[in-house]
This record gives C-alpha cells, structure tokens and sequence, in this order.
C-alpha cells in the first residue's frame, strides 16, 4: 500500500525482577539523552490521553540514535516500583509502496535491535517478545474512503500476514477501528498495532497523533506485563509459604501491589478526556488486558487463601502446644516466686 510516510516502532517488555536497583538505574540515567526529538513528540502527545507527567511509578528515558540509519528515536519506559519496563525502537521511512516489508524487516531486526538497550541491563534480563507498532501517512484526504479501497491490504498489513486469512477476514479488521478521527483509522490487537493517516494533516499532526496510538500500545504492554509478573510472583509465593515459612510480609506486599497496580491503571487511570478514557478502555479491550488481570487476581486468590490456611494450621499448632504445656505445669514454672 502507498504511503507518503512510514513509521515502524519496535517495542520490547522487559521484566527487571528484582534486578533494577540503584546502580543500574543511575547507568541507564546516565546514557539517556533528556533533550531528544523522541522525548518532545512522546511528552506532547502523552498530554493528549493523560493528565500526569508520567504513568503512576513509572520514568521515560531516551536515547542518542546512531548517526546513520532510520532510527529516529530509542526510549526505555521502566518502574523501579513494579520491576517492569517497555523498550521502543523509533525507525522512519519516506514514501514507499510496500510497508509490509519495512514490517517484516523490523521483525528480523529484533535481536539486532535490542543490543542497543540490551548492554545497559542488570545480566539476564531478558525481553518475552518484541509487539510492532507500524504508522502509514497515505495519499489522499479521506480516510474513510482509503479504508474502503485499500482495507484488504490494511488488514494484511495490521496481522503482518503471518496467519494466511481470506480476503473476507482481512476486509472485516478495518471494521474494528477504534480512532473516531476524521484522518485516522487505529487498529489494535495484543501482538500488534497499525494506524493509518490521510494528508489531510500536517506532518507534526500525523506525527503526534499516531505517537499517542504509539503510546496507548505501549501502555497495554505495560500493564500486561505488570501482571504477568505478578501473576509470577504469587505462583513461586505460593509454593514457597509453609508452616515453617508463612512469609506474612510478602504476601501483604504482594497482594498490596496487585491492588494498587489494578487501581492505578484499571479502576482509576489518570485519563485527561472523554476520548481518551474510550481509546483506553477499546485498547485494554483488544488487548486482552482483562484476561490477565483476571489470571492474577485468581492467584491472589489462591494465595490468600493459602496462606488463611497456613495461619490457621499454626494457629491449631499453638494451642495444642499451648495445652501440653500447660499440663505439663510449665508456664506455673514461669509464674515468679513472690506471686505463688
């Protein structure tokens, strides 16, 4: 499909763990560039959703890019709080007619891509998998109209093709539009995201527009990952709680941090508009985003009620050894001769 403009972001989750202590974070501090065109368009376009600087205990930094090449930008949205993060490879391109392969070859890139965040990690943090954010700025002033005739090619671009679905199938994705733009047609599923542009606007328009797409697929990604590693979190608490080990602090801090991230980002996210809180609530929706929180918050379950267990077991425990002991006259042993 023709475009006049081709963006292609590559964005990584990361899970930090336990890993991203201080040392690590004043290295990766000190490699960013504050001042950099990635941070200007993301720090305009965040204010068009949300109302706060940031996401609740989450920090933005960006990257000098190589002086060569179409990378336009390279930033790390990490949470020391949550031990989480989402690496983005910003690459633009001029008019071209076939995005697909631009697509495909960020793709291929992944690993190569990585390296440039990878050598500034604690050891063995890893990423699960890299989620293609793609933008096309088309010929044309009517989206609905470019939609119409190149929906086929749409969809095909928006699923990367990989699945080999009928024409019929790929048709019925530009259905699934969740943008009510004039000039944006905004598709979005859990592995990948596509927002298509007419000229209708001007470059900086299209450029902010589709970094607040950008940033609505970066803030699934995110929250995913949140309780994926919760989700992680209580199945190794779980196992490890016994009577010896109940553990009474962590599991209260775990079940605290799943109620807080679900509060934050689910029940109350910091959205600025009626149209923000809609493309938010559509993306969670596409996302998947209820399933796993629904997954963690059925091990939070699980946990509470292992360790309800627990509790109550070392509970029976110490009456019965509270009993014998008393049979035993050992607590009249204890009672201090001048009040026999």
């Amino acid at each position: 499909m023709e475009s006049v403009r081709t963006d292609v972001i590559a964005l990584f989750d990361i899970d930090f763990g336990d890993d991203l202590g201080p040392p690590h974070l004043e290295r990766l501090r000190a490699a960013a560039a504050p001042q950099t065109r990635y941070a200007d368009a993301l720090a305009e376009s965040f204010s068009w959703i949300f109302y706060e600087e940031g996401l609740p205990g989450f920090e933005r930094l960006t990257f000098p890019v190589p002086p060569e090449g179409s990378i336009a930008g390279m930033s790390l949205l990490l949470s020391q709080e949550y031990g989480v993060g989402v690496f983005s490879v910003w690459c633009q391109f001029g008019a071209t007619d076939d995005s697909q392969q631009l697509k495909e070859k960020a793709w291929n890139d992944s690993e190569e891509q990585f390296t440039h965040i990878a050598k500034l990690l604690p050891d063995g943090v890893t990423t699960e998998r890299q989620f293609p954010f793609v933008a096309l700025r088309v010929p044309g002033r009517e989206i609905e109209a470019v939609m119409q005739t190149e929906a086929e090619a749409i969809g095909r671009l928006f699923t990367g093709g990989y699945d080999h679905e009928a024409r019929s199938f790929l048709v019925k994705h530009v259905s699934e539009n969740i943008s009510r733009r004039s000039y944006e047609c905004l598709l979005l599923s859990w592995t990948d995201a596509l927002g298509v542009y007419s000229s209708d606007v001007d470059e900086q328009t299209y450029e902010w527009t589709f970094m607040r797409a950008l940033q609505l697929f970066e803030t699934c990604i995110v929250i995913r990952r949140i309780f994926l590693s919760l989700g992680s979190d209580i199945d190794r608490l779980v196992r490890g709680i016994t009577l010896a080990t109940p553990r009474p602090w962590k599991v209260n801090g775990t079940l605290q941090a799943f109620k807080t991230a679900e509060r934050r980002f689910l029940i109350a996210p910091p959205v600025q508009s009626v149209e923000a809180e809609r493309l938010l609530s559509e993306a969670f929706l596409r996302f998947g985003i209820a399933r796993v929180q629904g997954s963690a918050a059925n091990g939070c379950a699980v946990l509470e009620q292992r360790y309800q267990w627990v509790k109550t077991q070392f509970l029976v425990l110490l009456g019965v050894i509270t009993y014998f002991l008393d049979k035993l006259k050992v607590f009249d042993a204890l009672v201090p001769w001048g009040h026999r």
